[in-house]
């Protein structure tokens, strides 16, 4: 499992989100490895990244969070194209639990698909990304049946998320600035 450097609120709705973006089991449900045949949209491959590499983002609650080469805040699923689906578990606190809690993780069903392509402006500036769509399902039946739902848009130009928005605010983030190689862009 990847950990970011996030700073969490107490905010329960934030918690159940991280937990499904940044906690995902190892078994994703297979989909395709390419585009079906007869699809002419674009594709967007996995990054090659590089340790200088950061991304800086502001949350719902105006907290900045500055994050490294290799985490994506929606774990999308490499390539990604217009109408791909793909599934996989995570985990997350029951509500109210603090981030640092040792009470036991629930498991989460968290299912995505790519519902479109074109452009977006955030903080950065303004992107061609895929918009990509996702539900989460706890499993368990004592606690909330769903753990929300959120879209999330990946730029293949800046090779991250640039913008998560989620029924939660403070769960929400955008793209402020990043840093590819040794070019930095605001």
């Amino acid at each position: 499992m990847k950990k970011a450097n996030l700073v969490l609120s107490k905010n329960p709705s934030w918690l159940l989100l991280f937990c499904a973006f940044i906690l995902p089991g190892c078994a994703p449900t297979l989909s395709p490895a390419t585009p079906p045949e007869n699809y002419k949209g674009p594709v967007a491959e996995g990054p090659v990244l590089r340790p200088s590499d950061y991304w800086i983002y502001e949350r719902g609650d105006r907290r900045k969070t500055k994050v490294g080469a290799g985490t994506f805040l929606g774990n999308p699923r490499f390539p990604l194209w217009v109408g791909k689906t793909w599934s996989y578990q995570g985990e997350a606190l029951r509500a109210g639990q603090p981030q640092t809690s040792q009470a036991s993780r629930l498991t989460t069903d968290i299912q995505c698909y790519v519902a479109g392509y074109g452009k977006i402006t955030v903080a950065a500036g303004t992107f061609e990304a895929f918009e990509c769509q996702c539900a989460c399902t706890i499993y368990s039946s004592r606690y909330l049946p769903e753990c929300g739902e959120w879209s999330f848009w990946y730029a293949p130009e800046v090779k991250n998320i640039i913008k998560i928005k989620a029924e939660s605010a403070d769960a929400s983030v955008e793209l402020l600035e990043y840093k590819l190689a040794d070019r930095a862009v605001r």
